[in-house]
């Protein structure tokens, strides 16, 4: 009898963990992407970053100069430091990333 029992309560812990104690899956969050405009002050030699004063962006930060990651090195092809630019940021899950980017 004993035994029966154990094996009730083994098979329940199992269950809960491997269910993970009826938890939702963490959802992965949904990335974001918003517009960004200012004058690039830097570009780093492997293509990888480029560091804008940029204006405020709406819902996110206000106007600062910092550096950004590039999605591709050639998003600043045919740019250089002082130029006028817009593009997109996209935001997901803490990471910041340029994935357009172009002169005024």
């Amino acid at each position: 009898m004993r035994f029966l029992v154990f094996l009730g309560f083994a098979g329940c812990f199992a269950m809960l963990a491997l269910t993970g104690c009826g938890q939702k899956p963490a959802e992965k969050s949904a990335a974001k992407v918003y517009d960004i405009k200012g004058k690039i002050v830097a570009i780093r030699t492997d293509k990888e970053g480029v560091t804008l004063d940029h204006e405020d962006i709406p819902g996110l930060m206000k106007g600062m100069k910092m550096e950004f990651l590039v999605e591709d090195a050639r998003i600043l092809e045919g740019l250089q430091v002082g130029d006028q630019v817009q593009g997109k940021l996209k935001v997901e899950s803490g990471s910041q990333i340029i994935t357009e980017l172009k002169k005024r």
